[in-house]
């Protein structure tokens, strides 16, 4: 079954605008929910989808930490925690929006991963359309982090570079579009915890990483419809390998 990349989107928390007509549905979201919401409604408008054969998959290595805190320091020092910012606090809650809000009712799955959330939600995407269990599939990386991530950087890496821009990555699956998602293997091991805060990864010369930068500059190659033939990432937890091709056939 062949598996095409349709649309592509990448938006910065420093970036990110809510349009009025999202103001109501998100008044009460917290940021790590926006960004997944509006980076969702940029990739959905480059194609037609049936929502009931659509799913999202969607990876993160930090998840809404803030909001997690918060929560856990008002349950320390014993205050009212507040219903909608404890849901808020669970990593699957911007599923549950995306899903509401892009009418989107296929399997949603939420996958941690310190290593390579993005590329272990593509892969089980990738999987899925493959095997026709849906026929589109939205694929998101989402972080936020958090001053407490920040100071344990600077702790145990002094010569860190600054704060990490936060921000979220879309990818619309399918089965047309002109490039051609042929494979991907992820390969994961064990590692020191700094090695993952250093967020050393290689997949070309001088590279300024954090944990969307691959992603990040890999849309933006698809998106100018120059996919690398091979992609691969190397770090100290492990090596992701991509494999694109163009549809010859996308016109038929």
């Amino acid at each position: 079954m062949t598996v095409t990349i349709a649309a592509t989107s990448s938006l910065r928390l420093a970036d990110m605008v809510i349009p009025d007509h999202l103001g109501r549905d998100l008044r009460r979201a917290e940021e790590f929910i926006q960004l997944a919401v509006l980076a969702s409604q940029e990739v959905l408008s480059a194609a037609e989808i049936d929502g009931q054969r659509t799913g999202i998959y969607l990876g993160t290595a930090f998840g809404p930490m803030e909001c997690n805190f918060s929560v856990l320091d008002d349950l320390v020092m014993d205050e009212l925690i507040s219903p909608t910012f404890f849901s808020h606090s669970v990593f699957n809650a911007a599923s549950g929006y995306i899903s509401r809000i892009c009418k989107i009712y296929g399997p949603a799955l939420t996958v941690t991963s310190y290593g390579w959330p993005f590329f272990t939600a593509l892969q089980t995407a990738w999987q899925a359309i493959t095997e026709e269990s849906i026929s589109h599939a939205l694929v998101l990386q989402i972080e936020t982090y958090s001053s407490l991530l920040h100071d344990a950087r600077t702790a145990m890496l002094p010569d860190a570079s600054a704060q990490w821009p936060a921000g979220a990555t879309a990818w619309l699956l399918s089965r047309q579009g002109p490039c051609l998602l042929d494979n991907v293997t992820i390969l994961e091991i064990p590692c020191p915890p700094e090695a993952r805060l250093a967020r050393q990864e290689t997949w070309q010369p001088n590279s300024t990483c954090h944990p969307l930068a691959a992603v990040e500059e890999l849309s933006a190659l698809i998106a100018r419809n120059v996919p690398p033939q091979k992609w691969q990432t190397t770090a100290a937890y492990g090596e992701v390998k991509v494999s694109f091709s163009k549809n010859e056939h996308q016109h038929d």
